[in-house]
């Protein structure tokens, strides 16, 4: 019964998202985008997005192998795997500059690099963001490079044989994806 209890909201959201009608001369597309910086990672992206008139709402999965440069541990080794929404306001055109809200769940893991102990944590966060959406010629292709401040609830620490993971509970996340709107 529980599980059941789970999914339904996701299906609500899935087909509202997917499914709902948009209302007479409403503009409406779909697009397909990916973070290229995450499978450089040794991660993965794929977002899929409508857009009513101009509000893009957004569904995806993503994940990637922490850079230590960016989470800043030394002896400490993370990975993050999560799926979230977002919505954007695109403001009168679908190119240019945007800025939206995002909620997310993500299921992170802290790696000891000395004796490969590992602490697990299920992650939610919030956050703003703002971008910029350009063109790549009249093919649908297009170019996003957006900056992300969130919170993450349950920003604790990590401790792990005595070793402490500092985890920073405000994170910042600059990224570009790769679309295709269709």
């Amino acid at each position: 019964m529980k599980t059941t209890a789970m999914k339904i909201p996701l299906l609500y959201l899935l087909a509202l998202l997917f499914g709902a009608p948009t209302g007479i001369g409403a503009q409406v597309d779909i697009e397909i985008e990916a973070d290229p910086i995450a499978y450089a990672f040794n991660g993965f992206s794929l977002h899929a997005a409508k857009i009513f008139g101009s509000v893009r709402a957004n569904v995806g999965t993503f994940g990637i192998d922490v850079p230590g440069a960016y989470h800043g541990n030394d002896g400490w080794s993370s990975t993050m795997r999560g799926a979230g929404v977002k919505v954007d306001y695109l403001g009168s055109s679908l190119d240019g500059f945007f800025v939206g809200v995002e909620g997310g769940y993500m299921r992170n893991t802290y790696t000891l690099a000395a004796g490969g102990e590992a602490a697990e944590r299920n992650i939610i966060g919030v956050g703003v963001r703002g971008g910029y959406r350009l063109p790549l010629g009249r093919s649908g292709l297009y170019v996003a490079p957006w900056l992300g401040v969130g919170y993450n609830f349950d920003g604790d620490d990590v401790e792990v044989s005595g070793e402490k993971f500092d985890r920073r509970p405000i994170t910042v996340f600059p990224t570009v994806h790769l679309g295709w709107r269709f």
